[in-house]
This record gives structure tokens, sequence and C-alpha cells, in this order.
């Protein structure tokens, strides 16, 4: 595990990820009164989810690291 296991990913469809994380990773799933993004939590993993719909290159990407 990660010293820092949190991360932000970015999601073409946050209906969708939100379900498949719930349901098939086991992540509860937190909305955060921002349509567009969501957090997954489970055990010490905190995911933050943006939906993006166009796809960008990795090189076209914010980098959210520190």
């Amino acid at each position: 595990m990660p010293d820092d296991p949190r991360c932000v990913i970015a999601v073409p469809n946050r209906v969708r990820s939100a379900a498949y994380d719930r349901d098939v990773l086991g992540f509860r799933v937190h909305e955060i009164g921002d349509p567009g993004w969501r957090f997954y939590e489970r055990d010490a993993c905190l995911i933050l989810a943006g939906e993006y719909l166009t796809p960008l290159p990795p090189r076209g990407r914010y980098q959210h690291a520190a």
C-alpha cells in the first residue's frame, strides 16, 4: 500500500464509473456538491474522480501530484 493512498482520476462517465467502483470494487461513493466530481473511499484509499467528456492525451492533463 502506498504511503499516501489518495489520487485524482479522470473518468469518461461519472455514473458508470461510480456504479462499477461501488458494485465491483467495493468503494463507498460520496457526492460532494459538484456534479462533475465524486469521492470514492475504501479502507485507507481515497479517490477523487472527475468527469472528462472529451478525452485528453496524458500530456494535456493537469498534474495534481505535489
